[in-house]
């Protein structure tokens, strides 16, 4: 018997030796990554779905396409109609490029924005135009210069947008425009559109809504007169920096003054509402403004300085009637979210909050009363996708896998037929059509890069959309180490997730130097069953490639996890400059590898540093 063992082994020991041989040469052939790959070339950039929108048919979608909007069959993928042709339509206008597109309600007129300039994070100048399907007309919005947030009403027949400071809107019939502000003054006051606070830390930059029929607008005055000013150099291939100099407040110093307006295009009337960002002698902020299913009644959110108290009023158009609608405070903080909607006309609405300990949505009655937690106990709501033509079925992503995993689920609005669409380990995330008939359903997994498709709203696959095949063959040339996924305890005895990149040709018994990539700011994550969940995919493979063991931990405080594990660090950030040393929590690295401890190389936000190691 054990002759016959040993035969065996004989008899395939060649074969294998060849086959291993054959792997290592395989191995040897394929390139190390360059920066040049990475920054230059894009060999690891993924293909995006550019522009993609699904119609109101429900058998078509338009993407943008070599500066071309396409209209394309659902079902088949074929090219039905060129909606717009830069060098068909737009001529007579030189080098013209579509940046980006919106469709009016009624899919007859699109919105275009071309030749745009970046003002901060999302905020930017651009030039927009309108172009009609019917007349093939395209009509410039405000010829004397760029403008911001160009949007087009409800009943598509204006253009609202914001140009030095003050908020606008252009009739479509006869290209008139009229300005609804006239104090507008940079550094001084702001109609219709955010400073740079709101921006940055509320996401907040159009400042003005549209009402649902169409008639009136409600936007945010900002006066930021007695904000201090703070000035950068910027640099650009110049002799001499450019120094701008904008508003900015510094902790405990005085941030802009808010007051809310509505204006009404027939009586061309602003009104005063009786809301600000100090309320009830409280100084604070309003980040968010919707109306509700009434164009008569405006919906404003108000959230304190500390930001753990927040309240929703309702205020009819004149300003003569205001009403507290729901109030929320945590002993933590409040993160505002975009996902308040106004359900009848009663004032029912769908309300997110981690008041449970969980982020999740909540149906609420018009006297802010809880009806029902929609979304199930112990799920963590990462995404709200909207809900159904009838209204009675909704769509949303919840954390799995101690947030390491994302799944698409759905459940009627009282809560209950609980359902989970997609299937499979990785990450799931949507798109859905009007009413959501339809999704384009994106999947991605820590190695494996996102194939998107489209599927009905039970997740049955109707056609794949991008596969990132050139992604994969082009991975395929390169020393590709896989990333790998582990979990960290730490001193308080919680389990952190974690991700390594190993040297491809890794000896356990050698000892490698250590570099650590962090960012943990709250509620944020870097380590997921995802795609490039970390970002620098290219870059990180190329350290690894050069000897070095790449670490990324998601320490306490960031997000997919409840409540209590984002928010434990609140007010409780270490100071780096207290401590003497980095302290590798419970020596977990020492216990997966060899390593060299004096040799940790760390890269990342330096508040962010602390809580991995000190705390």
């Amino acid at each position: 018997m054990d002759s016959k063992i040993l035969f065996l082994k004989r008899e395939y020991f060649l074969p294998l030796l060849f086959f291993i041989a054959a792997i290592a040469f395989t191995e040897a052939q394929k390139k190390q990554i360059e920066l040049t790959d990475i920054y230059e070339q894009g060999q690891f950039r993924v293909a995006s779905l550019g522009g993609f929108n699904f119609l109101k048919d429900g058998i078509s979608y338009s993407k943008l396409k070599e500066g071309k909007i396409i209209r394309l069959d659902l079902a088949s993928g074929l090219e039905k109609e060129i909606i717009f042709d830069a060098g068909r339509d737009a001529k007579q206008i030189p080098n013209f490029k579509v940046e980006s597109y919106q469709f009016s309600s009624d899919e007859n007129k699109i919105l275009i924005q071309t030749n745009s300039e970046r003002l901060y994070r999302y905020s930017s100048f651009e030039e927009a135009y309108v172009f009609d399907r019917g007349t093939k007309q395209l009509t410039r919005i405000f010829s004397p210069g760029k403008v911001m947030y160009p949007t087009i009403s409800p009943s598509s027949e204006n253009v609202a947008f914001v140009y030095n400071n003050d908020l606008y809107f252009q009739n479509l019939s006869d290209g008139k425009s009229q300005r609804i502000s006239k104090d507008g003054q940079k550094n001084k006051i702001i109609n219709g559109a955010s400073d740079w606070v709101y921006e940055e830390e509320f996401t907040l930059t159009r400042s003005f809504e549209w009402s649902p029929d169409g008639k009136k607008l409600v936007y945010i005055r900002t006066d930021e007169s007695e904000v201090k000013e703070f000035s950068l150099e910027y640099y650009r291939d110049a002799a001499y920096p450019e120094v701008y100099t904008f508003k900015y407040p510094k902790v405990g110093e005085k941030n802009s003054k808010l007051t809310v307006w509505t204006y009404d295009l027939k009586s061309k009337k602003n009104k005063k509402l009786p809301v600000s960002s100090d309320m009830e002698g409280t100084e604070g902020y309003i980040p968010r403004i919707h109306w509700t299913k009434n164009s008569q009644q405006v919906c404003i959110t108000w959230i304190n300085r500390e930001q753990n108290n927040v309240r929703l009023y309702l205020s009819d158009v004149k300003g003569k009637q205001l009403v507290k609608l729901y109030e929320e405070k945590n002993k933590y903080y409040i993160d505002i979210h975009d996902h308040l909607e106004f359900i009848d006309d009663q004032n029912q609405f769908l309300w997110q909050s981690e008041k449970d300990g969980q982020n999740a949505m909540y149906l609420m009655d018009g006297a802010g009363r809880e009806i029902k937690r929609i979304t199930p106990d112990g799920m963590e709501l990462t995404n709200w996708y909207g809900r159904s033509a009838d209204g009675q079925r909704v769509y949303f992503q919840v954390s799995t896998q101690r947030g390491l995993e994302r799944q698409i689920c759905s459940t009627k609005l009282d809560g209950s037929d609980f359902k989970q669409i997609s299937s499979g380990d990785g990450t799931h995330d949507a798109q859905f059509s009007q009413g959501a008939k339809l999704m384009v359903h994106s999947h991605s997994k820590i190695n494996t890069p996102p194939i998107h498709t489209i599927r009905d709203s039970d997740g049955k696959l109707i056609r794949a959309l991008e596969e990132n095949k050139s992604l994969n063959e082009r991975l395929e040339q390169y020393q590709i180490s896989q990333v790998e996924i582990l979990t960290v305890p730490n001193r308080h005895n919680d389990v952190l997730n974690a991700l390594m990149i190993k040297p491809l040709d890794f000896d356990p018994n050698k000892k490698y130097p250590v570099f650590m990539y962090l960012y943990g700011g709250p509620g944020s994550q870097q380590v997921m069953n995802k795609w490039n969940s970390f970002r620098y995919y290219g870059w990180l493979q190329m350290i690894a490639q050069k000897g070095y063991i790449v670490c990324v931990v998601d320490n306490r405080g960031t997000g997919g996890r409840g409540e209590e594990f984002k928010k434990s660090l609140k007010s409780n950030w270490v100071n780096l400059k207290q401590k003497t040393r980095l302290m590798l929590p419970d020596s977990w690295l020492q216990n997966l590898m060899s390593m060299e401890k004096e040799l940790v190389f760390l890269v990342g936000v330096m508040e962010d540093i602390c809580p991995h190691f000190a705390y």
